[in-house]
């Protein structure tokens, strides 16, 4: 769940708890209360035109894929990007309880990269295959 603290989402144990068990893996103990005693960035949608961190460019989407996808533990995508781990928690929440918005920025990201490439644009892939 979430609270609010000066005007900021506060995350507590509860939420945690649930990221985990979504997640499949096992915190320790000291990271879930490490959460609850943080407050977390907002999430606003005024760069990328999607779903982001307040005052960072990092997405949702992103910090998404790497803790479910990727299985990289939050506290080491929170120190990789020097977040605060309620931002990471606060960003799954985000992700999972507005499926439609979520949708709806996946849509038009890969409506962008094919008319990218329609245009001759190359990825990124691509393009680290040029510099190897």
């Amino acid at each position: 769940m979430f609270a609010e603290l000066n005007g900021r989402p506060l995350v507590y144990g509860y939420i945690s708890v649930q990221i985990i068990e979504m997640n499949g893996s096992v915190l320790h103990r000291d990271a879930i209360l490490l959460c609850m005693a943080q407050t977390a960035r907002q999430i606003v949608t005024e760069l990328h035109d999607e779903p982001h961190l307040a005052g960072r460019r990092i997405t949702v989407r992103r910090l998404q894929a790497l803790v479910e996808d990727a299985a990289t533990p939050a506290p080491a995508v929170a120190e990789q990007f020097d977040l605060a781990v309620a931002d990471v928690y606060a960003a799954l929440h985000y992700y999972h309880t507005h499926p439609a918005e979520m949708a709806a920025a996946e849509h038009k990201r890969h409506t962008r990269e094919k008319q990218a490439i329609q245009a001759g644009g190359r990825s990124l892939a691509e393009l680290r295959d040029d510099d190897e």
